[in-house]
């Protein structure tokens, strides 16, 4: 799934590449099922796994940088559980 827009005329173009919306799961549990992840890719998403490992500050850390990598147009969404201290 990916598209460019392109506005403007030939001297002044804007151009926009529409990616794979990105969807981060995530949870305390080391492993998870696979067969989510991929219906998840199967409907379109990039789909990947971040299990927490018990570091409370890298893991906040590394969802904070989730969106560091993205391109004009992309989007990303988490989909968590709750983890044990891990108070907003």
């Amino acid at each position: 799934m990916s598209a460019t827009v392109t506005i403007g005329r030939e001297s002044d173009l804007i151009c926009i590449r529409s990616l794979p919306p990105r969807v981060h799961v995530t949870s305390d549990d080391p492993e998870f099922d696979s067969i989510i992840l991929s219906h998840l890719k199967q409907e379109g998403f990039d789909a990947t796994y971040i299990p927490f490992k018990g570091n409370v500050k890298a893991y906040k850390n590394e969802l904070a940088h989730l969106p560091d990598d993205l391109e004009l147009g992309e989007s990303f969404a988490i989909i968590g559980t709750d983890i044990p201290g891990m108070a907003r």
